[in-house]
């Protein structure tokens, strides 16, 4: 199945062998996990499973975000500990071999790096990897399109860059009209 799913804050052990992440002078530290990633990784390959019999590509980092971070880069990620450096590498090695697996079978596919939210407002929150500031453009321009993790769909797309992250056929859209509010879409651009 040309699909990735990652959940890189889901784990929930502390090996005593890796010390706990700290603040430094140049990052702020954060150790809260995205709760239920883990299980929502495991749900979603269960659900593709029952429906198309096949399986998606699913990684997880079971190590604790006050351990490694495996969404930073790896100086803050793994505070250049050996150990910790050791899982960091290891979960972006088994990402880049699904997205090998999948580019040389499929062509191409779809990666989805789960993460949870504690603030107040109740949406999905599809990112793209665009900043904040990005997503209160009206219009994006085309350094926002070639920094974006769906350059690549978009240009196959015969609609703008802006309508594929927010309009009425991008993911965040067709996701709302099947009941689960999303940001962006066309309701919440």
């Amino acid at each position: 199945m040309p699909l990735i799913i990652s959940a890189p804050h889901g784990g929930d052990d502390y090996p005593s062998e890796l010390p706990n992440r700290t603040n430094t002078s140049t990052y702020t530290v954060t150790t809260d996990p995205d709760l239920w990633t883990a299980n929502l990784a495991r749900a979603i390959r269960t659900a593709c499973s029952n429906r198309y019999g096949r399986y998606p590509h699913v990684i997880i980092c079971n190590v604790h975000r006050a351990k490694v971070d495996c969404n930073r880069e790896i100086i803050e990620g793994a505070q250049n500990n050996t150990n910790t450096q050791t899982v960091w590498k290891e979960f972006h090695a088994y990402i880049n071999i699904a997205r090998q697996q999948v580019s040389n079978t499929y062509g191409r596919g779809l990666y989805i790096d789960l993460h949870g939210h504690g603030h107040p407002i109740q949406k999905n929150e599809i990112g793209y990897d665009l900043s904040d500031s990005d997503m209160f453009k009206t219009t994006f321009s085309t350094t926002d399109d070639n920094e974006s993790t769906i350059h690549a769909m978009s240009e196959r797309s015969r609609q703008s860059f802006t309508d594929v992250v927010r309009g009425e056929l991008s993911l965040g859209s067709l996701l709302e009209k099947r009941g689960y509010p999303c940001v962006p879409s066309v309701s919440s651009p």
